[in-house]
């Protein structure tokens, strides 16, 4: 019996050999890629998995998920995702949208009610839920956590009202040009909740992680208060996100319900924006890239000081790659690209070819821009920032050196000119840096009622206790 199993094996390994079959994909790149990073960048735990075709055909999990316990990593631990959960709320606004439960078109003040964004400027009506998700709406930076310079019970968090009215500013013209913002997911995801007068968190278990097999995601502490803008932050694991990308590749599983037709999910990849990055382009939620080592690319990542999470497909090939880390880290979009060569030749020969074309490419450093007379000399106006405005004035010369004015004190910063003028200034609206603490003033202007308006982005008020980047109207003429 033995040796007819022996004698039937190797028949049958000519035969398959024969009928063309494919050798299973290496990997061992990618895990050195992952191990070496880890290593050199102090991360501690990682996670991947490969989909294509709607199945998972390679998933790890490296390092430990708790050292202290001895719990290593596998592919189910859950990671935090940082901006990686803006394409799963996106994914939930186009579910709502698919069942006519919410009009991704409608302004979002409709669903707001009790709060409601803003514009000294700007008519806020053109403020849709579609714009906030796209990043065209209007609002800008925004960043908000504890200043971890006093006590934590000195951090006071505004409710969900108070943020959306403090900092959910419209600075630009919505619909006018894109502009990545936290608070713009933030406030959308609010509305959709508010709608539907559910948690986010409800909402995104009920309508997306469930139906889809997500068995070890969430969205924010369960015992959090949903409109605590602390708890806005999603978590998954590789094989869940894995499932997800089977998904948003039509693949049809029989374990997923679908929440979405397949013209849907089309539409949120193909429905696109310019981005401010060249050559990418931004649909419902996913980067998009056209071209990329010959393929059109879906890209859904987030990082943080805590987090790198990496979710690229390539939609042609049925292929998805996730990577997350325990870790603001550098090394997860090298690790993906040579997970989709060990697949795909054309995109390997497309990254050595870059690898080359960069060896070869000497570019000296360009020379200063000169300002002329349109920019240099004395502006003067405002920063309408929540807890009022702020005067602020400013001397350019032609070297870019700036001298200004803040409120009553006066520091010196520096100005370039490109598609809009960049102002930056050391501390902040309220004060100049601290002894070893570097904060900046950062004014992004555009030729505004014969002067500039435009963005200013700064430091939160310091009395709530908090820290990051916030963003208000701002305005200068000639005195």
């Amino acid at each position: 019996m033995r040796s007819f199993a022996t004698a039937f094996c190797l028949t049958l390994a000519p035969a398959l050999a024969a009928q063309g079959t494919k050798p299973p994909p290496d990997f061992a790149e990618v895990r050195r890629i992952i191990r070496e990073g880890m290593v050199n960048e102090k991360a501690t735990a990682a996670s991947v998995a490969v989909v294509r075709d709607g199945a998972i055909i390679w998933e790890e999990g490296l390092g430990w998920a708790d050292s202290a316990t001895g719990l290593r990593a596998t592919p189910n631990s859950a990671f935090e995702l940082a901006s990686l959960t803006k394409t799963i709320e996106a994914t939930l606004a186009a579910v709502l949208e698919q069942q006519h439960r919410v009009d991704l078109d409608k302004p979002v003040n409709d669903y707001l009610r009790t709060t409601s964004v803003s514009s000294p400027v700007w008519d806020v009506r053109g403020v849709t839920l579609r714009r906030l998700l796209m990043h065209t709406a209007g609002v800008s930076t925004f960043d908000l956590g504890c200043d971890t310079g006093p006590s934590a019970s000195a951090c006071h968090f505004p409710s969900a009202d108070e943020t959306i009215r403090d900092y959910g500013i419209i600075v630009r013209p919505p619909g006018a040009e894109f502009d990545y913002s936290n608070i713009g997911y933030f406030i959308a995801t609010e509305a959709l909740a508010r709608a539907e007068g559910r948690s986010g968190r409800d909402l995104l278990r009920d309508e997306i992680f469930r139906p889809l097999g997500m068995l070890h995601s969430s969205f924010g502490p369960d015992s959090a208060a949903p409109t605590d803008y602390r708890t806005a932050r999603g978590y998954s694991s590789a094989h869940d996100l894995a499932l997800f990308a089977a998904f948003h590749m039509k693949a049809h599983r029989p374990d997923q319900r679908a929440v979405l037709s397949d013209a849907a999910i089309d539409s949120m990849q193909t429905a696109t924006v310019p981005a401010d990055q060249a050559g990418s382009r931004y649909g419902l939620g996913w980067w998009i890239e056209d071209d990329r080592f010959g393929y059109r690319s879906v890209l859904a990542q987030g990082g943080n000081a805590v987090a790198q999470a990496w979710l690229r497909m390539i939609p042609s090939e049925r292929l998805g790659v996730v990577l997350l880390v325990n870790r603001g880290v550098g090394f997860p979009g090298s690790a993906v690209d040579m997970a989709l060569a060990a697949l795909l030749p054309k995109y390997a020969e497309g990254i050595a070819a870059k690898a080359r074309a960069a060896q070869a490419a000497a570019n000296p450093p360009a020379a200063p821009r000169m300002l002329d007379s349109t920019v240099t000399g004395r502006w003067s106006g405002a920063v309408y920032a929540a807890g009022g405005k702020v005067q602020v004035s400013f001397v350019i010369d032609s070297t870019g050196q700036v001298r200004a004015t803040i409120g009553t004190r006066s520091d010196s910063g520096t100005a370039r000119m490109g598609r809009q003028l960049v102002i930056r200034l050391p501390g902040d609206l309220e004060a100049p840096n601290p002894p070893g603490i570097q904060r900046q003033i950062s004014l992004y202007l555009r030729p505004y009622n014969a002067g500039w308006g435009g963005v200013a982005t700064v430091r939160p008020p310091g009395a709530t206790g908090t820290d990051g980047r916030v963003s208000y109207w701002a305005e200068f003429s000639r005195p």
